[in-house]
């Protein structure tokens, strides 16, 4: 009886056995089958858009052939106004951006470096600079002059040219401008920003020889 049961059981184990075998068999053929159809999938995609492809490069080289007939024969490709309209105006865009943008840096530059120059002249003992009358002879050269700067008083623009800490440098300067035609240029002076006349500024740059003259 024992060995009845006993056989029993084991047949009861083999049969869960078994059941389990085919269950996993089952769902190992179903990830199979999904795989296969995934691959199959994929499969066709490829080949559907390797045609496209194929067909794209066919087209364009067919265009191209033409075009390099129509060469041959003497003709002229043509391309659209427009397009040329389109990209003629964006490359003369970038070309006045890159003027402006160029330009704009180097303004911020000058009145950055005009800014700190003024600071710092406000803090020195005496500055002598050249003051030219005409602003209508100054007009052909004022680009190339350094140290320029320019002030208003009443309708007329005035300039001066030059920050020197001796008279005799700025008497040099005023000397070459008359030769070169600015023969109304004068010598002005300030000290810690604010005009005073030249005698009491010969007096601060110790140039007592110029207070003879």
């Amino acid at each position: 009886m024992a060995d009845d049961l006993e056989e029993l059981n084991k047949l009861e184990q083999e049969i869960r056995e078994t059941q389990e075998l085919l269950k996993n068999a089952d769902t190992s053929d179903k990830k199979l089958k999904g795989i296969k159809v995934q691959r199959n999938i994929f499969l066709v995609l490829t080949l559907f858009l390797l045609a496209g492809f194929l067909w794209a490069f066919f087209l364009k080289e067919k265009d191209r052939l033409k075009n390099l007939d129509k060469l041959n024969d003497g003709q002229v490709v043509l391309v659209s106004k427009d397009s040329l309209n389109y990209y003629k105006t964006f490359i003369d865009s970038l070309g006045a951006y890159r003027t402006f943008y160029i330009e704009t840096k180097k303004k911020e530059k000058y009145k950055k470096e005009e800014t700190t120059s003024k600071k710092s002249l406000k803090q020195e003992k005496i500055i002598y600079s050249v003051q030219l009358k005409s602003a209508k002879n100054l007009s052909l050269a004022s680009d190339n002059l350094i140290n320029l700067k320019e002030f208003s008083s009443g309708e007329i623009s005035k300039y001066s040219l030059g920050n020197f800490t001796k008279y005799a440098e700025a008497k040099k300067l005023r000397d070459q401008l008359k030769k070169v035609g600015f023969r109304d240029g004068f010598i002005v002076a300030e000290s810690y920003g604010k005009r005073i006349g030249i005698r009491d500024a010969l007096k601060l740059s110790e140039e007592p020889q110029f207070l003879e003259k």
